[in-house]
């Protein structure tokens, strides 16, 4: 799955409850992430093994929630955990940083419409996001203190965003000066 027919499936409400995160840009899939949860009417929690969330929906004793696997190798090793989710009514991500397409072919192939990549973003799209997020809190800054600012943070969103937000805390109608600042003295 792509992440453009994600996001259509969250602003629908109609997103699947199982979903395969291969996340190359962590502050990216965690903004998806709270999406579903959000669409889901949700609170979304992280487990560290997928046999935690299913000892908790076969109990029923947890409050239901959007349940986030970080980095379990074990269904990547073996289909019948993918079985075991997808029988659940609940709504579950399997997090992974880099999902390994040699080693994990099998998995790969049988989970393709399962799987969302979020790839590191390119210097134009971080611009056009850091632009937009500038017109939404009526801060001015000029193109090309973004672009500097966008090569500062290495083109890294999470960074990005951090700085972004100094910005917009500060709140001035015309931040090329304090962008100057910050782009000068850290």
């Amino acid at each position: 799955m792509d992440i453009k027919t994600l996001k259509a499936s969250i602003l629908s409400r109609t997103m699947p409850q199982f979903l395969i995160f291969n996340s190359h840009e962590p502050t990216l899939s965690k903004q998806y992430i709270e999406g579903i949860a959000d669409a889901a009417g949700l609170q979304y929690k992280y487990f560290d093994t997928l046999d935690e969330v299913l000892y908790d929906n076969t109990t029923g004793l947890r409050t239901p929630c959007v349940s986030v696997v970080v980095e379990d190798s074990k269904p990547l090793k073996n289909p019948k955990y993918v079985d075991a989710i997808t029988n659940k009514n609940a709504y579950i991500i399997l997090l992974y940083s880099n999902i390994d397409p040699k080693k994990y072919k099998d998995f790969i192939k049988a989970n393709e419409s399962r799987i969302v990549t979020f790839d590191k973003l390119d210097g134009l799209s971080l611009l056009n996001y850091a632009t937009k997020k500038c017109k939404d809190h009526n801060i001015r800054v000029s193109q090309d203190k973004l672009v500097q600012m966008v090569e500062y943070t290495n083109n890294d969103l999470g960074c990005l965003i951090n700085e972004l937000d100094k910005i917009f805390v500060l709140d001035q109608s015309n931040s090329d000066t304090l962008v100057d600042y910050m782009l000068k003295n850290g």
